[in-house]
């Protein structure tokens, strides 16, 4: 047997594998230490921008209040009588369930008991409080079942390039009592019925 012309033909299929897994354990290497990270998440939004939208679903209606709200009303925030007023009428045409996603300290005037009084009779209006610093608590004077049942938390967590890609479904602060988020609560709700 020649070794020499053996050699010419193995020698390149060493090389190659040598240098393919020289690559590999580069790839490993980086993706371990985070290099590729930035990378892997451009490619995973890119990836959702680019996958086919999903139907609508005519069975739920979302009404929003957004920061442009104020802006279209001389920069006046909303008011407790307005918010009980528009859930009265969304109310009156019984919808499965009414999410609230308004945290208190936006809201002005003097109709919070009457919009306690509409949480604490209906079971499917659910509130929102913000649970992370710095907090936010619901509507004061909530029995502890409407606490519990009908208001969760709506904080969410920008990943460092300012996207959020990520939801919490529960959170356990400091106080240890665990709460569950309003999504979460939204769906367990309306699943439910």
């Amino acid at each position: 047997m020649d070794w020499t012309m053996l050699r010419s033909k193995v020698w390149p299929l060493v090389l190659d594998s040598r240098l393919g897994l020289g690559i590999t354990g580069a790839i490993i290497a980086l993706r371990f230490l985070g290099s590729l990270q930035f990378l892997e998440l451009l490619a995973l939004d890119r990836l959702q921008q680019l996958s086919p939208r999903e139907s609508l679903d005519s069975r739920i209606v979302l009404i929003g209040i957004d920061e442009q709200y104020p802006r279209n009303r001389d920069n006046e925030p909303l008011e407790y009588t307005d918010l009980a007023v528009l859930i009265e009428t969304i109310l009156i045409n019984e919808p499965t369930i009414v999410g609230v996603d308004i945290v208190e300290d936006k809201l002005i005037g003097d109709g919070s008991a009457r919009l306690l009084t509409l949480l604490e009779n209906n079971k499917n209006l659910l509130a929102v409080e913000k649970v992370s610093e710095p907090s936010i608590p619901p509507l004061e004077g909530l029995s502890s079942i409407v606490l519990t049942e009908q208001v969760g938390f709506n904080d969410i967590a920008f990943d460092d390039d300012g996207h959020v890609r990520r939801m919490f479904l529960g959170w356990a602060p400091e106080d240890g009592a665990f709460r569950r988020s309003f999504p979460l609560m939204l769906a367990e709700q309306y699943l439910k019925d």
